[in-house]
């Protein structure tokens, strides 16, 4: 990457502000997009780059949170015009709580 990071930094801001992007996303991106600019050592971003960077956040951080890295990079991408380079969000295996008949009964007794 040719421009410094401040520069990068700056100009991605303003993209975010441009796109209505609330104080608290713009932060939290602009954070996200420094640990990933970091990891790439200057490297142009590729879909094979994404894909490592994916792998090495499932290694010390839950799926939840790294779809909401990568939200941040998907962000990143779309404003370098690189969208191809997006990847798959982690699947998360939500848990359903059934509530026995009984159970739902005695709430509608309390509730009546």
């Amino acid at each position: 990457m040719k421009q410094n990071y401040n520069e990068i930094l700056r100009e991605y801001r303003i993209y975010l502000t441009e796109h209505e992007k609330s104080h608290a996303t713009i932060q939290k991106y602009v954070r996200e997009l420094v640990w990933f600019l970091s990891f790439l050592q200057g490297e142009e971003p590729t879909k094979a780059k994404v894909l490592e960077y994916r792998e090495q956040l499932q290694q010390s951080h839950h799926a939840r949170t790294v779809n909401a890295k990568l939200s941040a990079i998907h962000s990143y991408l779309d404003y370098l015009g690189l969208a191809a380079c997006k990847v798959r969000f982690l699947k998360i295996q939500h848990t359903v709580f059934e509530i026995g008949r009984a159970s739902c009964r005695e709430r509608v007794s309390r509730v009546v």
